[in-house]
């Protein structure tokens, strides 16, 4: 199994699509810092959730 985790394949931003990619998960990182979250937490529940489901 192979989970999609979020900012990245598919569920990546249109926006995110820089050229420099060092910046490339900038914008969704400071909005889940926004939100209290963190992009590993994130990530690390999106493959919880694709074992499990």
């Amino acid at each position: 199994m192979i989970p999609d985790l979020s900012g990245t394949g598919e569920a990546a931003s249109a926006k995110e699509d820089t050229k420099d990619k060092s910046m490339a998960l900038h914008t969704q990182a400071r909005a889940e810092l926004w939100l209290g979250k963190t992009m590993l937490g994130e990530w690390v529940k999106d493959c919880v959730w694709s074992q499990t489901g």
